[in-house]
């Protein structure tokens, strides 16, 4: 049977505790697969971004998260985008990120994760927080029998998650018609083109559909999803914080409106 990368990481960290993560993740990955050399210093792969593997520790119970992402910055404050990470951060839990490994496309690193986020690992719940099988982005990853609590909705949260969803009609809004806001189309910005931030252009997203686009991830989100792992400022225009053609994409939006 193959061991516990889980299990195996703690006794370590047990018996090593001057060792820190990336110290414990090669040799616990050198012991798992006899003959791999682990690439830890961090290296921009050809398509301008870091394709990495990091581990996220959940600092109030020791409890531990493996996951790839992708990213023009490593200090982009991502730390996983597992439920217990997002719903344990709301209920105050502290969380710390290191990035373990760094490989040479987005493909080669999920092919890792996938290796490392196995059956085995993702059975023991008492020491990791990932439910999911590693390697996503390969098509292959199945859910166990481990589903998410059932989360009981207060009215606040329906409207909190009614909020979120996007509506491309008119919503009701006490007894008053708000107009939808504007899509990638309305501003002339067709799927597959890019767009990039404001205060750093070289942060470019490309556009998936209407509303959302790539966040490098494999994942499709919103911009005012993308935002937060951007920047701390505060935009109350998603679309101020991003431009197309060297031009503001809200500045578009005016100029459309106001025509």
């Amino acid at each position: 049977m193959e061991p516990d990368y889980s299990t195996y990481r703690l006794q370590l960290k047990s018996l090593k505790p001057d060792l820190d993560e990336k110290q414990i993740y090669q040799m616990y990955n050198g012991v798992m697969k006899p003959g791999r050399s682990t690439q830890i210093t961090p290296y921009l792969a050809e398509d301008g971004y870091y394709h990495g593997l990091y581990l996220t520790e959940c600092l109030d119970d020791g409890r531990i998260y493996v996951g790839k992402h992708s990213t023009m910055d490593l200090d982009d404050g991502y730390q996983g985008s597992g439920y217990e990470i997002n719903d344990g951060k709301n209920l105050g839990k502290k969380f710390k990120t290191t990035w373990l490994e760094f490989f040479d496309s987005s493909d080669q690193a999920y092919v890792a994760e996938k290796g490392i986020v196995n059956a085995n690992f993702i059975r023991n719940q008492k020491l990791v927080m990932n439910h999911v099988l590693g390697g996503k982005h390969l098509d292959d990853a199945k859910h166990l029998d481990n589903p998410k609590p059932e989360i009981v909705k207060t009215e606040f949260s329906k409207k909190v998650e009614a909020f979120k969803t996007p509506n491309p009609d008119r919503i009701e809004v006490k007894g008053k018609k708000k107009k939808r806001g504007s899509t990638f189309s309305d501003l002339g910005v067709n799927p597959g083109e890019w767009i990039s931030f404001i205060e750093d252009e070289s942060k470019k997203f490309k556009v998936v559909d209407d509303w959302r686009v790539d966040d490098h991830n494999g994942r499709a989100l919103m911009l005012k999803q993308i935002l937060p792992s951007l920047t701390k400022k505060f935009y109350g225009n998603p679309l101020s914080a991003f431009a197309y053609n060297g031009k503001c994409l809200a500045v578009i939006q005016k100029e459309l409106r106001s025509n």
